[in-house]
């Protein structure tokens, strides 16, 4: 409850269309070169921490001292030190050029902490006192019913940054499954469902839409699949192999995996439909073989011992490993992503060995060895490889997933 204002008081938060907005940081200017941030705090709001302290400036500075030097926190990296400059003012002072991007960063996520609490936890993450849950927010944590998993929380006044708050009282409740959380859903026993990063399948996609007193909630902002490639080694530091991976997709087959009949397949931009600044002139992803092949002989990956299968440029195996990220959901796309791969390998002569093991572990060795399958593959029976990779493809699901993996190992 830390991401959303709830509990917590963040300095920005983002608003609905992705712009910084104030929360505890009332107003605030940048400078030219952008390296300070000079922040007028709402410190005059009578805010208290949920154990009845003040919230004052010495919280504010104690947060970003604490966070650069204690916690290591990757929001406070990129700051050099925070200064006072009256009794409502500060100075955030960053090591570069970047407070544009680093307001954008730190919104929503960022927020104080109190000194009275913290100033003598020298290992947070460790930490488990009563008192981890004191915020500063407009909601306060009430108890946990740990058999219910289900936690219970109060509005701490009726107003709040001069804004009136309107729900007094929420329960947060955690389901084993979707298909129980969409239950009570329909069955009115919830009133918002929420997973991070982590929507339900598209297989269920009819089960709330269509349904009297259900607002499905369609995002425009929902991120994407996507690849990450190993710039440390061959074959994925090289552009030529990135290329013959990007053309040997079956995006068609990809886009029904994952996304089902709602779904769609992306341009060629970083951005994603249905994403806010998706530009829908731009070209469709389309898998193309023969340009792929190209690619791969441009960047020196022949066959040069006759075998029929593709080795390195400098002769030896190709070998990577392919690493989907560990959520339950993934299986859809990791299995389409299959399907793919021996749509398109299998007639070249690429065999992978296929090894199960359930989620979460689930990886996938690219190799020029020629190798059987030893069995079928299911969307609860995942492959993991259990060879030292060469290289590394990582397909990410929070918040974006993969769709990628090396390509055409063997040449005609």
């Amino acid at each position: 409850m830390c991401y959303n204002s709830f509990v917590t008081a963040p300095f920005w938060q983002t608003g609905p269309n992705g712009e910084v907005e104030p929360f505890l940081v009332a107003d605030w200017t940048v400078s030219e070169d952008s390296t300070t941030i000079t922040c007028d705090l709402a410190l005059n709001q009578g805010i208290t921490w949920h154990d009845g302290e003040p919230l004052t400036m010495d919280d504010v500075l104690f947060t970003f001292d604490y966070n650069i030097n204690v916690r290591k926190s990757s929001y406070s990296s990129y700051v050099d030190h925070a200064e006072q400059v009256d009794e409502d003012t500060i100075k955030v002072v960053l090591k570069e050029p970047g407070a544009y991007q680093w307001l954008k960063l730190v919104a929503g996520y960022f927020y104080v902490q109190p000194k009275h609490i913290w100033e003598n936890i020298d290992a947070p993450k460790d930490y488990r006192g009563e008192d981890v849950v004191i915020g500063c927010g407009p909601y306060r944590f009430v108890s946990l019913d740990e058999d219910a998993q289900t936690s219970y929380y109060e509005a701490v006044s009726d107003t709040y940054l001069g804004r009136e708050v309107t729900v007094k009282k929420v329960s947060l409740r955690s389901f084993d499954s979707n298909d129980a959380l969409v239950m009570a859903l329909r069955n009115g026993e919830i009133d918002a469902m929420y997973s991070y990063a982590s929507p339900i399948p598209s297989t269920m996609a009819s089960s709330i839409t269509g349904v009297e007193h259900v607002e499905p909630g369609m995002s425009d902002n929902t991120g994407s699949y996507m690849i990450m490639f190993g710039f440390r080694k061959g074959p994925t530091d090289d552009l030529n192999f990135r290329k013959a991976v990007t053309l040997s997709l079956d995006y068609e087959l990809l886009a029904a995996a994952i996304g089902g009949e709602d779904a769609q397949v992306p341009g060629v931009g970083v951005i994603a439909p249905p994403n806010l600044g998706y530009d829908e002139t731009l070209p469709k992803l389309e898998q193309n073989l023969e340009a792929a092949k190209a690619a791969l002989d441009e960047g020196g990956y022949l066959d040069v011992d006759g075998d029929g299968y593709r080795e390195m440029p400098d002769g030896s195996p190709m070998d990577i490993l392919v690493s989907p990220r560990t959520v339950a959901h993934a299986a859809r796309s990791t299995c389409g992503l299959q399907r793919s791969w021996f749509k398109t390998w299998m007639p070249l002569g690429l065999r992978p060995m296929w090894t199960s093991r359930a989620l979460p572990m689930r990886n996938m060795r690219i190799s020029s060895a020629r190798r059987e399958p030893t069995r079928s593959l299911s969307a609860t029976a995942l492959p993991e490889w259990r060879l030292r990779p060469r290289a590394i493809i990582t397909l990410l699901t929070i918040p974006w997933m993969a769709i990628g993996a090396p390509v055409i190992c063997r040449s005609l």
